[in-house]
């Protein structure tokens, strides 16, 4: 398909107006819908069959509900995605192009089947270049509802066997950043606790949400997929009708110079005062990214220059607690040694980690113990004495807290919603922010 270009939003300027006030140019009322674009970004391996089923059972009532509650012109596009050739023979993305037909909706995501995949990541990577040349109206709210329980190649330390990315050469962020520039939103649905098995997913996805000024949402069971989708939307509508109003006032000379938590304050307080409400996603779900993950990500544009940084803390890390016979086996290890690479392949954070845990619980435990279990691994004779119970436990319990702070130095504070609803209130100072964030990331990319 070929992309089409993005119209940029004509800039606002304020008018002449009385002493210390401002006269906006009005936007005019009249019954004229508001226009959305919405995406469905999902993966559609063998391990997404929940999901698919959900999304088949309620898109039709969700862009339904939709029209009718928004007065919303709603196009619908759907990108599934598997993975890259000798992982998955199937396909890498399908891309179902933008429809107002709801038949055409429905018959699109039924076409999903479960299945397929390979190493555990997944082409991530390649959907989110589907979607950016999808042809977005440009002023429509643009939603991209990414489901997922994998991370793109390119990213873990071990467990992939396409260890340098997209095989096209396409990174993730900078297509991120490009979406953000045309105005798409991108909501990373992660499916827990699959993907919080994975070292560095969660922390990827907050950052996808970061860049585009979405909401990334972990869901524990697929049955709340239909209320975070159609508060994710409601919400986005409501924001991009706000946002040009928000960039006219910013452009006031009161505002210049001001630190973001001033200008997010004072400008939270002036639409409140005008008292602007907004359809808010309600959930006590949360993803939070890692101190590690903020400070990479700040640091870095591309996946691959975060990965290199965030494999060597791996490796540091895992030096400190454990000494080399206990590294994690990067990719270079991965790709130079077969016999490594067969042990790794598939593998995950948590599945390493527990890995390790088992091999520690052989060894020390006195049964089914062996070469592989205790010399290769720990640097201790094959032939060592039993532990005794008391002192096995001991170790054991220190091995568990060193994995415990493995896991809280790379992983973002993570609650699965148990719930989701739209409500309508006051604006809140999160949306103030995240216009004021968006507005500020299209400025300085299209510099």
């Amino acid at each position: 398909m070929t992309a089409a270009n993005v119209k940029e939003q004509p800039s606002v300027e304020p008018g002449p107006g009385p002493a210390g006030e401002t006269v906006k140019d009005e936007l005019p009322e009249s019954d004229t819908p508001a226009e959305l674009d919405l995406v469905f970004c999902i993966d559609s391996t063998g391990s997404m069959g929940d999901y698919i089923s959900k999304a088949q059972q309620s898109v039709k009532e969700i862009v339904t509900q939709i029209k009718s509650e928004e007065n919303c012109d709603v196009r619908f596009a759907l990108i599934a995605y598997r993975d890259h050739p000798p992982q998955d023979d199937t396909f890498v993305t399908q891309t179902f192009p933008f429809t107002t037909d709801l038949k055409k909706m429905k018959s699109s995501v039924s076409s999903l089947k479960a299945a397929g995949g390979g190493d555990g990541p997944e082409a991530v990577t390649a959907a989110l270049y589907a979607v950016s040349k999808l042809p977005y109206r440009p002023n429509a709210a643009k939603v991209v509802v990414l489901i997922a329980d994998a991370p793109p190649h390119g990213l873990e330390p071990y467990g992939d066997d396409i260890p340098n990315g997209d095989p096209d050469g396409h990174d993730p962020l900078e297509i991120a950043r490009q979406l953000a520039v045309n105005g798409v939103v991108i909501y990373p649905v992660g499916c827990e606790p699959a993907l919080g098995e994975y070292r560095f997913a969660r922390d990827f996805m907050c950052n996808l949400a970061e860049i585009t000024q979405g909401q990334a949402i972990p869901l524990s069971s697929a049955e709340l997929l239909p209320q975070v989708i159609l508060g994710g939307a409601q919400e986005e509508i409501a924001l991009e009708k706000l946002s040009r109003e928000v960039e006219q006032e910013m452009e006031r000379e009161e505002y210049a110079g001001l630190e973001d938590e001033e200008l997010v304050t004072r400008m939270t307080s002036f639409m409140q005062k005008q008292g602007h409400r907004t359809k808010q996603l309600r959930r006590d779900g949360k993803w939070e990214m890692s101190e590690k993950g903020c400070d990479v990500y700040s640091k870095h544009s591309t996946l691959s220059a975060a990965k290199e940084e965030l494999c060597r803390d791996v490796r540091e890390e895992d030096e400190m607690h454990y000494g080399r016979s206990f590294s994690m086996h990067s990719d270079l290890d991965l790709m130079e040694d077969p016999e490594i690479q067969s042990k790794s392949k598939k593998s995950t954070w948590v599945s390493g980690i527990s890995e390790r845990l088992l091999r520690f619980t052989r060894c020390f435990s006195g049964t089914d113990r062996g070469d592989a279990d205790c010399g290769d691994y720990y640097s201790a004779p094959a032939a060592a004495p039993c532990h005794s119970p008391v002192a096995f436990e001991s170790n054991r319990r220190e091995l568990e807290t060193e994995v415990d702070s493995d896991r809280d130095l790379f992983s973002p504070e993570t609650k699965a919603c148990t719930y989701a609803y739209v409500e309508e209130d006051s604006i809140s100072e999160m949306q103030v922010e995240r216009m004021i964030a968006k507005s500020h990331m299209k400025s300085s990319l299209r510099r």
